[in-house]
């Protein structure tokens, strides 16, 4: 960078980055309601929704824990309906 502080935006997007990447070695782990993983973000409230199928993790949200539940609940059904 130019000397400058990352902004929020910047910070989120590295953190969500490597919650993701961090699925590798601990993907399976986490528990499943709504018929998927759910695994919380350390650093803000969101959490990464995922399924593993055979060797492939598929990373269906990452949502806003902040969210109505009932809005998680149709978020999520809707992006298993589209794949």
């Amino acid at each position: 960078m130019n000397g400058m502080q990352p902004g929020w935006a910047t910070i989120f997007c590295n953190c969500v980055q490597a919650e993701v990447r961090s699925l590798k070695v601990f993907a399976g782990i986490h528990e499943m309601p709504e018929g998927v993983h759910r695994m919380l973000a350390k650093r803000f409230p969101f959490a990464v929704y995922y399924l593993i199928e055979d060797q492939t993790i598929d990373v269906y949200a990452i949502l806003d824990c902040r969210r109505d539940p009932e809005w998680i609940v149709k978020r999520l059904d809707s992006s298993r309906t589209r794949r």
